[in-house]
């Protein structure tokens, strides 16, 4: 007996500005993860030890944004998930979990 798969497909209805908005906010977590994953590389390699803890990685990104002017255009609070979840990520792989749950 075969199964059969059915594809439901959704489109978002709204306004482009907000589409904008949320797909820059989409690039520049991403940019945030990995810079925030390059820093950690070189306090391991310097240090053989990293400050990965979600408190640390806020802490990293409220100076990086100092650094760098255009971070300032999104909340804090929106870019802190994706820091959220790298912190998640590196200590479940120093743990040698190989899923994240």
């Amino acid at each position: 007996m075969s199964r059969g798969y059915i594809t439901i497909r959704y489109r978002l209805r709204g306004d482009k500005r907000l589409y904008s908005f949320l797909n820059q906010l989409a690039g520049t977590n991403r940019y945030l993860w990995n810079q925030c994953i390059a820093d950690l590389e070189n306090q391991y390699k310097e240090h053989k030890k990293t400050n990965h803890t979600h408190f640390d990685l806020c802490k990293w990104s409220k100076g990086h944004k100092e650094e760098v002017a255009w971070l300032k255009n999104y909340p804090q609070v929106l870019t802190r998930t994706s820091l959220q979840d790298l912190a998640h990520a590196y200590k479940s792989f120093l743990l040698g979990k190989k899923r994240l749950s």
